[in-house]
C-alpha cells in the first residue's frame, strides 16, 4: 500500500511540474494587455493572431490542470485507504505528509484558474473589439435618417453587465472622442450601486480608463454570474400546480439552462436533470421519464425541457376543448321541451279545460288570481269550493313545498327573489282577535335582464336549502365587487392553486366550483340537497351537492380551513376596469399592494366565501381603509387590499351589467313584499279571512265572533268566572 502511495505521489509531482512549465510558457501571453494597431489591416491581423495564441494557451492550461486534478484525486484516495487500514504504521506522519502535498497542489490549481480567467478576459476583449470596431466616418458614413441610439443604464446588477458593456462599448467606448466626454457619458449611464463605486474617482480624462478597468474587475465576473444562475436554478419554483404556472416555470428554467450552457457549463448531467424534474408535478415528471426511456440515446437537458413544454401545451389545449363542451351542451338543453297531459286539468280561474291553473293565460298575474280565490271563496291551497284552507287535505305547493297556498299563486311562480324570509314568524293567530283588512301585496312585473352573473344565496326557511341563481337590473359598470386572490390547497395533498374569490356577506354558506374541487382532488365529507333556481325556470331543481373542506393561505402566510358546498358554476367571468393614472400613482406613493393585480381586466372566481368566512378574511386591523382619488374604496383584508365601491364619475343608469352586490332599495322592497305575503298566508292558514262588506256589518260580525268565543271559553269556578 505504501509503495502504491509513493507511485501516486510521483505521478502527482510530474503533473504539477508539467502545469508549472505550461504556465511559464504562456505567462508572457497572459500578462501582455491588448494593444490594437491604428491601421485596419494590422488591427485584424493582430486580433486574429492574439486570439489564436490565447486559445492555445487556454487549451494547454486546461489540459494540464485536469491532469493535476486527476492525479490529486488518486493520491488522496490512496492516502485515505492507508489511514483506514489498521496495519498502517506512522499514521500521523502519513497524515501530515498527505496534507502538505494536497495544500501545495491546491495552490498550483488556484494559480492555473487565475491564469485561465485572465485568458478568458483577454479573449473577451478581443471579441468585443472585433464585434464593435472603431467607427470611421470615411469608411462607415453615419445614417442621418436614423434616430440616435439611447445609452443604456446600469445599476450594478451582475446579470446586466454583459448587455450594458456591449451596448456602451458600441455607442461610446469604441468611438473616437475625448476620454472626458466618455467619462461624462459613463457617469450618466451608471445608477445605484454602480454609480456609488465610481464616485471615489475624479471626473477627468485620465481617470476614465481606470474607472473602466475597475468596473470590469467588479462586474465582469464570469464565475459570479454562473453562481447567480445556479442559485436561480435551485430556488426557482412554480407558484401553484396549475398548468399555466408549470408552463412559466418551464420557460424560466429553460432560459437559465441556456445561459449556463453559453457560459461553458456542463448541463447534460443526470443530477441537473433530476433537479429540474423534481420542480414539476408528478404527472409531468411521469411523462418526462417515459419520454426519456423511449429514446435510444441519453436525453439532453434542453430536450427534456422541450418534452415537458410540449406536454403542458397539449394538456392546456385538451382542457380548453373540454371546457367548451359543457357550454354547447347547456345551450342545447337550455330550453327543455315541456309536455303536459292537458286533458286532466280544469282551470278554476277561467273555468276552461286544457291547462292547469298555473299555466292559465287568461288570468296571469298573481294579484288577479288571489282576487278570484277570495271572491269565489275558494280554498287557497287547492282551489276547491267544497272546503276552506284549515280543512284542506291536499299537498303543499310544488314550488316551495309549503302548505297554505296553491302553486299558481306562489311567489316562485313569478321568479326567484333574493331576500331571506324571516325565521320563526307566527303561523297562527288567536282566534279571539277580530279580523282586520290586510292589503294584498301587488307583485312587481318581471323585467328582462341581460345580466351575465349568477348570484348564489340560500333560503334557510325551506325544508332543504335553496340556492337561487338569478338575474336583475344591476349596478353601473364603474362599480367594483368585493373580490380578492388567494392560494388554495388540499389539506391532505400538495396540490395548490391561485384563484380569485368573491366575498359575499349576504350568503349563509361558502361555495366552490366542481372544476376547482376536482383539480385540488378534494373529497366530500358530507352532502346536502339544494333547490337550485336557474335562469328562466319557474320551478326549482333539486340536486344533491357535496360538502368539502379546503384550506387557503392569506397574504400574511396564515392558513384558514373553509367548508364549502360544491356547485357547477358560481358566476361568469367578471369584467374589471383598469385604475386611472391618479389611482395608480396613489398606490405607488403609499406602497399599497392590491390582492388582485390591477392590470387584470377579467377574473374567473371559483370560490364564494359566505358571511362567516368573509368576516374572517375582512377582520384585519393591520392597515387602515383608504379611498382612491377616483372614489373607489380600498378595504384591508387578510387577502391584501380589496377594491370596491363606485367611481365619482357619473354613470349611465340605462345600462345593465353583471354584479353580485345587492341593491339595498331593491332588496328592501322584496323583503317588504315577502313579509306581507307571509302574513297573508298565515292569516289564511289560521282561518282568518278578509271581510269586504260594509264597515257596520264588519263590526257587527266582529262583535258576534267575540261573543261566541266568550261563551265558548267562559268557565264557572268556586271563586268566580274565568275566561
Amino acid at each position: 500500500m505504501a509503495t502504491i502511495l509513493s507511485a501516486r505521489q510521483g505521478q502527482l509531482t510530474m503533473a504539477i511540474n508539467r502545469l508549472v512549465l505550461t504556465l511559464n510558457t504562456y505567462q508572457n501571453e497572459i500578462d501582455t494587455p491588448v494593444d490594437l494597431p491604428s491601421e485596419q489591416d494590422s488591427r485584424i491581423e493582430y486580433i486574429t493572431g492574439r486570439q489564436r495564441k490565447i486559445e492555445h494557451a487556454k487549451s494547454a492550461t486546461e489540459h494540464e490542470r485536469n491532469s493535476v486534478q486527476t492525479a490529486l484525486d488518486a493520491y488522496a484516495m490512496m492516502a485515505d485507504q492507508l489511514q483506514e487500514n489498521p496495519n498502517t504504521q506512522a499514521k500521523d506522519e502519513l497524515q501530515r505528509t498527505a496534507n502538505k502535498n494536497v495544500e501545495k497542489t491546491v495552490e498550483h490549481l488556484d494559480e492555473a484558474e487565475r491564469c485561465l480567467s485572465k485568458l478568458v478576459d483577454l479573449g473577451k476583449t478581443l471579441e468585443d473589439t472585433e464585434t464593435y470596431p472603431p467607427r470611421d466616418s470615411n469608411v462607415h458614413p453615419p445614417l442621418a435618417n436614423l434616430p440616435p441610439i439611447p445609452i443604456p443604464k446600469f445599476n450594478g446588477g451582475i446579470r446586466e453587465w454583459e448587455a450594458f458593456w456591449g451596448a456602451f462599448n458600441y455607442n461610446v467606448h469604441s468611438r473616437r472622442m475625448d476620454d472626458l466626454q466618455k467619462m461624462t457619458y459613463l457617469l450618466d449611464a451608471l445608477q445605484g450601486e454602480a454609480r456609488e463605486c465610481v464616485k471615489q474617482y475624479q471626473v477627468s480624462q485620465s481617470s476614465y480608463p481606470i474607472v473602466i478597468q475597475h468596473l470590469k474587475e467588479k462586474y465582469d465576473n464570469k464565475q459570479a454570474l454562473i453562481r447567480d444562475l445556479l442559485h436561480r436554478l435551485r430556488t426557482t419554483e412554480a407558484k401553484t400546480e396549475r398548468l399555466e404556472d408549470q408552463e412559466k416555470l418551464c420557460e424560466t428554467l429553460h432560459s437559465i439552462v441556456v445561459q449556463l450552457q453559453q457560459k461553458g457549463e456542463l448541463i447534460d448531467t443526470l443530477l441537473l436533470q433530476q433537479l429540474l424534474l423534481e420542480k414539476f408535478t408528478k404527472e409531468i415528471q411521469r411523462h418526462a421519464r417515459q419520454k426519456r426511456r423511449q429514446r435510444a440515446e441519453e436525453a439532453r437537458t434542453c430536450e427534456l425541457l422541450k418534452d415537458i413544454k410540449d406536454y403542458i401545451k397539449e394538456e392546456l389545449e385538451l382542457r380548453d376543448r373540454e371546457q367548451e363542451k359543457p357550454t354547447s351542451r347547456m345551450e342545447h338543453i337550455s330550453q327543455p321541451e315541456r309536455t303536459f297531459k292537458t286533458t286532466r286539468y280544469t282551470c278554476f280561474y277561467c273555468n276552461k279545460g286544457g291547462h292547469s291553473p298555473s299555466d292559465c293565460e287568461v288570468i296571469r298575474t298573481q294579484q288577479e288570481r288571489v282576487q278570484i280565490i277570495k271572491t269565489r271563496n275558494l280554498c287557497y291551497n287547492c282551489g276547491s269550493s267544497s272546503h276552506q284552507l284549515p280543512d284542506c287535505k291536499a299537498g303543499p305547493c310544488r314550488n316551495c313545498n309549503k302548505h297554505g297556498h296553491h302553486t299558481s299563486i306562489c311567489r316562485y311562480q313569478y321568479g326567484p327573489t333574493e331576500y331571506k324570509p324571516r325565521k320563526g314568524g307566527n303561523t297562527t293567530r288567536d282566534k279571539t282577535k277580530a279580523p282586520s283588512k290586510l292589503p294584498i301585496p301587488i307583485p312587481r312585473e318581471k323585467k328582462p335582464s341581460s345580466s351575465k352573473i349568477n348570484t348564489v344565496t340560500s333560503d334557510e326557511t325551506q325544508p332543504e336549502d335553496t340556492v337561487v341563481l338569478h338575474t336583475r337590473r344591476e349596478l353601473a359598470p364603474n362599480s367594483q365587487i368585493l373580490a380578492g386572490q388567494v392560494e388554495v390547497f388540499n389539506p391532505s395533498k400538495t396540490r395548490r392553486e391561485l384563484t380569485e374569490v368573491i366575498l359575499d356577506t349576504g350568503s349563509d354558506r361558502s361555495f366552490i366550483t366542481n372544476a376547482l374541487a376536482n383539480r385540488l382532488q378534494l373529497r366530500d365529507s358530507d352532502s346536502i340537497e339544494l333547490n337550485i333556481h336557474t335562469f328562466g325556470d319557474t320551478k326549482p331543481i333539486t340536486r344533491t351537492c357535496g360538502v368539502t373542506t379546503l384550506k387557503l393561505r392569506d397574504a400574511f402566510g396564515s392558513e384558514h380551513e373553509i367548508t364549502a358546498t360544491r356547485i357547477d358554476k358560481i358566476t361568469q367571468p367578471l369584467e374589471r376596469f383598469n385604475l386611472n393614472a391618479e389611482d395608480t400613482e396613489f398606490l405607488e406613493n403609499h406602497k399599497i399592494k392590491l390582492s388582485i393585480n390591477p392590470d387584470l381586466n377579467t377574473i374567473y372566481p371559483e370560490i364564494l366565501l359566505g358571511c362567516s368566512d368573509s368576516v374572517t378574511m375582512l377582520d384585519s386591523r393591520a392597515f387602515p381603509t383608504r379611498t382612491l382619488p377616483s372614489g373607489l374604496k380600498l378595504i384591508p383584508s387578510k387577502l391584501g387590499y380589496l377594491v370596491t365601491g363606485t367611481l365619482h364619475d357619473p354613470i349611465d343608469t340605462s345600462r345593465e351589467n353583471a354584479s353580485l352586490m345587492t341593491d339595498a332599495t331593491h332588496a328592501c322592497q322584496h323583503i317588504t313584499e315577502q313579509q306581507s305575503w307571509e302574513r297573508y298566508w298565515s292569516l289564511e292558514s289560521s282561518g282568518i279571512h278578509e271581510y269586504t262588506g260594509p264597515s257596520v256589518q264588519e263590526r257587527q260580525q266582529q262583535n258576534d265572533n267575540i261573543w261566541e268565543e266568550f261563551q265558548r271559553t267562559i268557565e264557572k269556578r268556586e271563586d268566580g268566572y274565568y275566561v
